[in-house]
């Protein structure tokens, strides 16, 4: 006889899939667009003053990587927009 131990499921709702119930179409919209737009120019025009144009070119790049990989996930792996009739 062999038994398997397996963990009760996990029904918790996470925190994005609160936050995408109660967020409308356009919102998530908007919330995206700007994670894409302004925080990589945020970070971009920050650094331009303390480090320079060559440097805060690179952390305005890896700053929109970052946004990237979230915004990614929100969109395809959190299933924010699976419900949409493309």
């Amino acid at each position: 006889m062999n038994l398997k131990i397996v963990p009760p499921p996990d029904d918790k709702p996470t925190l994005v899939d609160k936050l995408g119930d109660k967020l409308s179409e356009s919102a998530k919209y908007l919330l995206i667009g700007a994670l894409l737009l302004f925080v990589p120019l945020s970070v971009y025009n920050f650094a331009v003053q303390s480090v320079g144009y060559e440097m805060a070119t690179h952390y305005g790049f890896g700053a929109g990587v970052v946004c990237m990989l979230l915004a990614s996930y929100l969109l395809f792996f959190s299933g924010w927009f699976i419900d949409l009739d493309w």
